[in-house]
């Protein structure tokens, strides 16, 4: 291999991990408002409950969807749209242990959390969708990469960038992105290496509907 091969394989590989470094999150200011009231309703989701604590829990949750949910910490850095992701999977974990409650009354107040919770689903999923596009979008500009969302639901994510002219960088950087795109529920990604082109390489994302119960992997 040449030494002008070699340099060109090294920043094209430098290139990538900069662009999924970006595209996974690389703020330090984690510990935020939304992050720590998750957290503690985790905690509490998470700990052996009794028939009764349960129930109160059920009520509590309930009783929270009477008010307008606020979204406005759940935007800004990838960890805080990562942070609606895992609000709702910890009201999924608290809707299944209603449903499978020895406590009739439990199961009811579980199936109606379900309900509240898809519905907020529902509409929320277009939009961080388009909050993590616009943050990635937003840190990548500097470096002459861009994203952007489209389709009625935010459904497809687009990067173009001189980066994906190899396809050696799209596949591993649609390899790394999998996971996250479809925790976001993406059902497609397109990768060109300019602006304004016709073709692009894209992958189709078997992820879930934006109105089936949130459940992250560790």
């Amino acid at each position: 291999m040449t030494t002008k091969k070699f340099t060109t394989h090294l920043f094209s590989a430098m290139a990538v991990c900069f662009f999924l470094f970006i595209a996974f999150g690389s703020d330090d200011d984690k510990k935020t408002e939304s992050s720590s009231t998750s957290s503690s309703t985790e905690t509490t989701a998470n700990k052996p409950q009794t028939q009764i604590e349960l129930k109160e829990q059920l009520k509590r949750e309930l009783a929270s969807f009477d008010k307008k949910f606020d979204n406005s910490s759940y935007n800004g850095t990838v960890e805080s749209v990562q942070m609606e992701l895992i609000l709702f999977s910890v009201w999924a974990s608290i809707v299944d242990k209603g449903v499978n409650s020895t406590d009739e009354e439990n199961q009811k107040l579980a199936a109606d959390l379900k309900k509240k919770v898809i519905g907020l689903q529902a509409k929320e999923f277009p939009r961080l969708r388009k909050a993590y596009g616009d943050v990635v979008a937003k840190k990548l500009w500097e470096n002459d990469m861009y994203v952007s969302t489209q389709g009625g639901t935010n459904g497809i994510i687009n990067f173009t960038g001189g980066l994906f002219a190899a396809n050696k960088n799209i596949q591993e950087t649609q390899t790394t992105l999998q996971k996250v795109l479809t925790e976001f529920r993406f059902k497609e990604a397109r990768y060109r290496w300019y602006k304004g082109a016709d073709e692009f390489t894209y992958y189709k994302i078997e992820s879930p509907k934006d109105n089936e119960l949130v459940t992250l992997d560790n």
